[in-house]
């Protein structure tokens, strides 16, 4: 799994796409009875184009094309998902579009993205996601009862700012930009939505860099 900079951009796609394809295709063949694939939040495509989601905040449903390898190799693996789930119905697959992930120990990356504000961490809308969420996010999908295939985004309840959205995003990305914020929302919420795995698998995140750091 390159990082989506500092490899060669065929190197990216290419190990992304076929060894997602290897591992699906194995388990379906030794008859797993369920596969979790770590796709990311990059396979929205919205953090790799110039262009900005409808509203905020968006759902697995908001989605836009992008060419960047590895936002499309994640995506792809999300494809495969699709295919497997279906060629294989005993074997129901889970997506988990895992955002930037932060350990216990790397808190003060978060303070960076705060100290170059408001470019820092806009790439992804200034969210991130604990990895001990990630963990249970993971024991969810595990242990969950879906069929087919599901898409789920996972990212901390809240943004790495201590600058409330609103005022981040027309910084960032322009008055007309934070408009799209949903009335009510949140000053400090994350602009991903994660009630469809709240919904069907019970799991919400559980840290924040607030009361961590």
């Amino acid at each position: 799994n390159p990082s989506p900079g500092g490899n060669p951009r065929q190197q990216v796609f290419n190990n992304n796409v076929q060894s997602t394809y290897n591992v699906f295709q194995a388990a379906g063949d030794t008859g797993a009875k369920r596969f979790v694939y770590a796709s990311s939040e990059m396979a929205t495509g919205w953090l790799t184009t110039s262009e900005l989601p409808p509203h905020f905040p968006f759902d697995e449903t908001a989605r836009v094309d992008s060419p960047n390898a590895y936002a499309l190799s994640k995506y792809m693996g999300e494809v495969i998902g699709d295919a497997m789930a279906a060629r294989y119905p005993e074997m129901p697959v889970v997506s988990l579009r895992i955002n930037n992930v932060i350990t216990p120990d790397t808190y003060n990356w978060l303070q960076q993205r705060r100290d170059t504000y408001p470019e820092g961490g806009s790439t992804n809308f200034w969210s991130y996601i604990d990895v001990r969420d990630v963990a249970t996010a993971f024991r969810a999908a595990i242990e969950g009862d879906t069929t087919g295939h599901e898409v789920f985004l996972i990212a901390a309840s809240d943004t790495c700012l201590d600058t409330p959205l609103q005022e981040a995003m027309a910084a960032r990305y322009g008055i007309d930009a934070a408009a799209k914020i949903a009335p009510g929302h949140e000053p400090f919420a994350s602009v991903f939505d994660c009630a469809k795995i709240k919904r069907m698998l019970g799991w919400t995140a559980k840290y924040s860099w607030r009361n961590e750091a």
